[in-house]
């Protein structure tokens, strides 16, 4: 079975905790950050062994391009165009861009080695689905128990189906 998800659900995961859970370096700031140049999914904090960075995070659903490494580079220089812009800047020594998603084209690895200097990272995200049931039936002999779970079957395709 295949598993759409959107950007939105990626960033809803991040933002309740799961950044930090994944990358405990990082610490979300806020979400849907509005620049002059566009939307930043997600602002974060990164504390890395040369003082803390600012770090622009964005969500893609569908394999990374070229085009979101340059929609990512935008968005950290106009950024550090703004710098100093809050109570905690003093402390800011970078600004850097992660893009999280399935995967990068070939023109994205290409963009990413040749013209981001090591301001971009990229983290490859694979999301897995647990489904946890209880399972009951009204029956005791064994033919009943698989009529039942031929039945449950049965209606849990209908709905994965009709989704």
């Amino acid at each position: 079975m295949e598993l759409n998800y959107y950007e939105k659900d990626l960033e809803a995961y991040l933002m309740e905790g799961g950044l930090e859970k994944e990358l405990p370096i990082i610490k979300p700031i806020c979400n849907q950050f509005k620049t002059a140049l566009g939307i930043i999914d997600i602002l974060a904090l990164s504390n890395t062994s040369n003082g803390l960075e600012l770090l622009v995070i964005e969500l893609k659903a569908k394999p990374v391009d070229a085009q979101a490494i340059i929609q990512t580079m935008r968005y950290i220089v106009s950024l550090e165009d703004l710098l100093p812009f809050t109570e905690w800047d003093e402390k800011i020594v970078n600004v850097r861009g992660l893009i999280v998603g399935p995967s990068l084209t070939e023109e994205a690895k290409n963009c990413l080695r040749l013209f981001t200097g090591g301001k971009i990272w990229f983290c490859r995200i694979r999301l897995t689905v647990s489904i946890e049931h209880e399972f009951w039936t009204r029956n005791t002999n064994t033919a009943d128990f698989q009529a039942d779970v031929a039945a449950l079957d049965h209606k849990l395709s209908m709905v994965l189906c009709s989704g």
